[in-house]
């Protein structure tokens, strides 16, 4: 099984998304610290509190249990920059995961 499953929704320069299924051993105990998971030079997946985008991150759950199956929304500046953040963030999920497979979704 994978550990960690992201659906994502690309409209224009809007990224909309939901985690799907995370493996307990990525959600942070940490009290108030982020835990990063993976990164490359640009991009990373964390887990704080709630599943959201900030800048260049992909924050999954975390301490806010009740937020887990929260559906997050972020407008980039641009398509460009949208398609970019869901590709590098694809990448790093794949990371985690071993494999090469995930669905992004344009409309």
């Amino acid at each position: 099984m994978k550990k960690l499953e992201v659906k994502l929704l690309q409209v224009e320069n809007v990224v909309i998304g939901k985690i799907i299924h995370q493996d307990e051993s990525l959600r942070t105990t940490d009290e108030g610290k982020s835990r990063v998971i993976v990164e490359n030079d640009y991009y990373s997946i964390c887990s704080s509190y709630n599943p959201e985008i900030y800048k260049n991150e992909l924050y999954i759950r975390g301490k806010e249990t009740a937020c887990d199956d929260e559906i997050f929304i972020h407008k980039f500046g641009s398509t460009v920059d949208a398609s970019k953040w869901c590709l590098n963030i694809r990448k790093l999920i794949n990371q985690i995961n071993g494999t090469q497979d995930f669905e992004i979704r344009e409309w």
